[in-house]
């Protein structure tokens, strides 16, 4: 069965961060930054009430949400991920399997309906915990028995990624709250940042020399926590005024997240724990030392891809 084909969400290490209904958007997105979590807990009377993730902050970010917003109206606002009406759909218990965990985050993200679909709740009636997409796919492949590990392997990234036809853009000119702006009615995580050659520093360029890989950096909802953090609209700098101001600390360059499209999804999953990013720069080898990108892959199109288990021996695949 499912079940015992995969390990269990209660065997996985889940965030446990919480903040009340009293704390601040702000605080909250100051909480995320430091923690590197992608969400948080809202607690309210040992109960929980929602969940404020990066598109929480990002949403406010467009909507121009004052960052001393208790999380209790922002909650009730009708623009939040996870309300407190979603509690109870998006929880499962520790005793389900990762294979269902990915199932409901791919039933989500298929919905499309504006709701969390990159974070689950995992509670047994007690203490709750957070789980992310990330969590789900590194976990589920990691932990698989040799004989599914062995046909997870053979998975790639190239069946699994957003083709770079289908992936936001920005352009280094454009205003950042333009491509924030990208990113949000894109429903997507990151864009990508393109232009002509020598408008930043060389080692934020991919391939400066292939002219169908100028792609100098990625902007995520990560950095919209920056912004929103910093009180800025992001309306009074560009998109390489930002980037330039980064340190290699603060902002992986797009050499620096990237993957080739043979690679398989366990060491896709593997990249992007090792980093603590949930999106990575797909390539393809074209000729010797000469690459292009093909697209973009993130821990949700990695769960979306594991949600049907029909290629996972010992599984119903339904």
């Amino acid at each position: 069965s499912r079940e015992k084909a995969c390990h269990l969400l209660g065997e996985v290490v889940l965030c446990t961060q919480t903040c009340t209904i009293s704390t601040t958007l702000g605080d909250a997105c100051d909480l995320l930054i430091a923690s590197g979590n992608t969400g948080t807990l809202v607690m309210d009377q040992g109960e929980v009430v929602g969940v404020i993730t990066e598109n929480d902050i990002l949403a406010a970010l467009m909507d121009g949400i004052d960052r001393d917003i208790p999380l209790d109206l922002w909650l009730r606002g009708g623009k939040a991920r996870l309300p407190g009406c979603m509690v109870n759909a998006l929880t499962l218990t520790p005793a389900m399997s990762l294979q269902k965990a990915a199932d409901r985050m791919a039933g989500q993200a298929e919905m499309d309906s504006g709701y969390a679909c990159h974070h689950l709740l995992v509670s047994n009636g007690s203490k709750p915990h957070l789980v992310s997409d990330l969590d789900v796919a590194r976990s589920f492949i990691t932990n698989l028995p040799k004989r599914s590990r062995d046909s997870a392997m053979s998975l790639q990234v190239k069946q699994a990624m957003k083709a770079r036809e289908n992936v936001a853009t920005c352009r280094l000119s454009d205003k950042l709250i333009d491509a924030y702006r990208i990113m949000f009615e894109s429903r997507q995580n990151c864009v990508l940042v393109v232009e002509g050659l020598g408008d930043v520093d060389g080692e934020n360029v991919l391939n400066p020399e292939d002219q169908g890989s100028h792609i100098h950096g990625v902007i995520t909802v990560t950095d919209a926590l920056r912004t929103f953090s910093e009180c800025q609209s992001g309306d009074n700098t560009t998109v390489k005024g930002f980037l330039n101001g980064l340190t290699a600390a603060e902002h992986f360059t797009a050499p620096g997240r990237s993957i080739f499209d043979t690679w398989s999804l366990l060491e896709a999953a593997e990249r992007m724990s090792e980093l603590g990013i949930h999106h990575l720069v797909v390539l393809r080898e074209r000729r010797a030392d000469e690459k292009e990108i093909v697209g973009v892959l993130s821990a949700l199109d990695i769960v979306c891809a594991l949600s049907s288990a029909s290629w996972i021996p010992g599984t119903d695949g339904g």
